[in-house]
């Protein structure tokens, strides 16, 4: 077996980071880079749900739809359409 490490509760890095200092572009970009880790993973482990609840872009997601609603429907479309993950499917073409 691969040595992952194991993706469960709290991970340090959002439990420690105020992401209120963050503009909505930066938190778009942490987003989209978290996916594309995400991805990686799922080819690692060869699972199609990626990280699973540990994830925390679908909070990400609602935080930007809070204050900007298209900003967070474009970015829900964007991983839609880029493979889905565990809160947001895939988009069939």
């Amino acid at each position: 077996m691969p040595n992952f490490p194991s993706l469960t509760g709290q991970e340090l890095l959002f439990s420690n980071f105020d992401f209120s200092k963050l503009s909505l572009d930066n938190i778009e970009y942490l987003i989209k880079g978290l996916y594309y880790i995400e991805l990686e993973y799922r080819k690692e482990t060869e699972n199609e749900f990626g990280f699973g609840s540990p994830s925390k872009t679908i909070s990400f997601i609602h935080r930007i739809g809070r204050k900007d609603s298209e900003r967070g429907q474009r970015l829900r479309e964007w991983i839609a359409n880029n493979g889905g993950n565990y809160y947001i499917g895939k988009k069939e073409k």
